[in-house]
């Protein structure tokens, strides 16, 4: 890698992003959570929940056993649930290595604290009232 005149050049990571760049999280999970998760978030989140840390290159094999989709879907997918602070992006040599920030179940129940906070004011009894009679028609 060879410098110029305004110094050393900076070698670019997939995606576009600068080696030495760090990239703050922009929201609060507060306001992820708000936003939900789309079907494909949560097929790259379990794919990264079962392999527990992983390259995107190794996320993108294992995500093309499962689903066709082009590498660069990956990996906006990655950079976005990064930005939104439901996974760590770390450095890694040449590429980027991402964990999540929380498990499965942590996540699914902030998830129900969200929608349980925002549609029913912090009242439970109606989500177990609902749940109760969905679980008794099945």
């Amino acid at each position: 890698m060879w410098g110029t005149a305004r110094g050393p050049s900076i070698e670019r990571k997939e995606g576009g992003e600068l080696a030495g760049e760090v990239r703050e999280t922009q929201k609060s999970l507060g306001a992820t959570l708000a936003k939900g998760l789309g079907p494909l978030e949560m097929e790259v989140l379990n794919v990264i929940w079962e392999m527990g840390r992983a390259t995107s290159r190794e996320i993108f094999e294992k995500m093309r056993e499962r689903k066709r989709l082009g590498q660069s879907t990956v990996l906006t997918v990655l950079r976005r649930l990064s930005d939104r602070g439901i996974l760590r992006r770390e450095a890694g040599g040449d590429v980027y290595v991402y964990s999540p920030v929380m498990e499965r179940e942590e996540l699914g129940g902030r998830m129900i604290d969200d929608v349980v906070n925002r549609i029913y004011g912090g009242a439970v009894e109606p989500v177990i009232s609902h749940l109760m009679l969905r679980r008794d028609s099945q």
